[in-house]
């Protein structure tokens, strides 16, 4: 009687373990019925073939005892095991030892068979499934392919900064941060926030960095376009990179080879940016209406939910210029009709606390535009503090720096100004931050525009920087006559002068120096002297 091939009982799993890939499967003889292909002698030559390339292939596979859990084996009771296995004479003390023996031996040999051996058979199975053959110069390991040699890429000039790249993450902790070594540039990254406007793409400016940083003027398309375009942003931002991420420069080829690193640090740099920008708009939602002089004696204001177009005060700072005089005429009217959507507001509508209200003129739209008192105070109590908005000084309390003092900040650009102007707008309206506005404002088209207005008027641009760093760093360093005649009757020059004067009458009539120089005289000498 033939019995068929039996059924398994339940279907075969399949193994979770990573399968090997060879480059091409190695050819075996067909052998459906193992009874009939393969004859039973093993001195056949098939038997022998199998067998050679078997072996080939399980040299490939170190410690395959290690790499496979072993076959769970199948106990039978002692009475089934005496019933089936096969009689026999027992072996003698001697024969035992010499079998163990000879099993010692062998497992030795193998354990300490050389090298090159492993290394040949492995050389000659690959050249048998079809692989190319090693480089003996360049590449020891046989297999090995040109394109696993990764020699060619450019490395990083310091490795370690390399490292903490490619491990940034904007979500860790602060212990997290030194353990990973990323402290540092998280810092550097809230730094750099400040010194930009919202939704600039870091990872653009980067890419922009990297691609022209070491071309010509000519050459770079942020310096020769005719247009406000992302080019224009990224050439005028990018020294800001640098000046915060100075390990950038040196590593632009590095970043060059690898564009993914350019990503991760432009999500980072964006990531810590949103985190910057809660923690000050934070501080300025406590201090806004006493930033804008606002009188809230009985304290309404102070709840948030009180402010924007719920509150003809607050109201009246985010109304547009061009609305002013409607505002004027009915404020609650008018700040009703905006909560209805009655009124459109668009992003090109700039709110009246960017604007000084006594330099507006209707023959210049852009006089006065971002010289509002309030957006200075807002600037004021970010950058430098508090108390440099209520006092001379300037300085922050005892024990605290400001973070311009933190950051390194020492003067104003545009992109600054515009992200100041969006938190002051924020902090006085009822709703927590925003991107969008009902249905024609868009916080994104607000600073675009504003740039576009700086770069199609730059003479415009050149003095409002101008007259920001005097406000806020007071680095006016041009005296008007009035000013400098004050000053020269003050006591240091008088007692200068005076010094001057009594050298001049012991010269005896010489009035040259030792270089042949005329000497300074009277109030021009002090001056001379103080410098000095």
């Amino acid at each position: 009687m033939v019995r068929g091939p039996r059924k398994p009982s339940r279907p075969a799993l399949k193994s979770r373990s990573p399968a090997l890939k060879f480059p091409q499967r190695p050819s075996f003889p067909p052998h459906k019925k193992a009874c009939n292909t393969i004859p039973p002698s093993p001195t056949s030559p098939p038997s022998l073939a199998i067998y050679a390339q078997l072996d080939l292939v399980i040299s490939l596979i170190p410690h395959l005892s290690l790499a496979m859990a072993p076959a769970p084996q199948k106990t039978r009771p002692t009475a089934q095991q005496s019933g089936t296995t096969k009689t026999g004479k027992p072996k003698t003390t001697a024969q035992q030892a010499s079998g163990a023996d000879s099993a010692m031996a062998k497992k030795r040999s193998i354990e300490n068979a050389p090298i090159g051996d492993v290394a040949l058979k492995r050389r000659r199975a690959l050249a048998a499934a079809g692989a190319p053959p090693p480089d003996p110069d360049n590449d020891p390991q046989g297999g090995a392919t040109e394109e696993d040699d990764d020699s060619d890429g450019v490395r990083p000039k310091d490795p370690v900064w390399a490292a903490a790249m490619w491990n940034l993450d904007a979500t860790s902790s602060e212990v997290s941060r030194q353990t990973r070594g990323i402290q540092k540039p998280y810092k550097q990254a809230r730094g750099l926030a400040r010194q930009l406007s919202e939704y600039l793409d870091p990872t653009q400016i980067l890419t922009y960095g990297v691609s022209f940083h070491f071309e010509d003027a000519a050459d770079r398309p942020g310096c020769t376009s005719l247009e406000c375009n992302d080019d224009v942003v990224a050439e005028v931002v990018w020294p800001q990179f640098l000046k915060y991420m100075p390990e950038l420069e040196a590593h632009l080829d590095y970043l060059a080879d690898n564009p993914p690193l350019i990503a991760i640090i432009g999500a980072f740099i964006s990531a810590v940016a949103m985190k910057v920008r809660s923690d000050d708009l934070g501080r300025l939602n406590d201090r806004i209406v006493a930033l804008c002089d606002i009188d809230d004696e009985k304290h309404i204001l102070a709840v948030k939910d009180n402010r924007g177009w719920q509150d003809a005060r607050t109201g009246r700072l985010l109304c547009p210029l061009r609305y002013l005089p409607k505002f004027e005429a009915d404020p609650a009217r008018f700040c009703t009709h905006v909560r209805n959507r009655l009124v459109r507001i668009f992003s090109t509508d700039y709110p009246s606390f960017l604007y000084d209200l006594s330099l507006v003129d209707q023959s210049d739209a852009k006089l006065g535009l971002l010289r509002g008192a309030a957006l200075v105070n807002c600037y004021k109590s970010i950058m430098m503090g508090k108390s440099s908005v209520y006092n001379a000084t300037g300085r922050a309390p005892r024990g605290q720096k400001s973070v311009a003092t933190e950051y390194n900040i020492e003067s104003v650009n545009l992109h600054n100004i515009i992200y100041v102007s969006l938190l002051a707008r924020s902090a006085l309206s009822d709703q927590e931050w925003t991107d969008v506005y009902g249905k024609f404002w868009k916080a994104e088209n607000v600073v675009f525009s504003i740039m576009e207005i700086a770069f199609n008027f730059p003479e415009w641009h050149a003095d409002l920087i101008r007259w920001w760093n005097r406000q806020i760093f007071g680095d006016d360093n041009e005296l008007d006559s009035d000013t400098e005649r004050e000053m020269m009757g003050s006591a240091f020059y008088t007692i200068m002068a005076q010094k001057n004067g009594d050298n001049n009458d012991n010269n005896n009539d010489n009035d040259d120096n030792d270089n042949n120089e005329a000497s300074a005289s009277g109030s021009s000498g002090a001056m001379e002297a103080a410098s000095e």
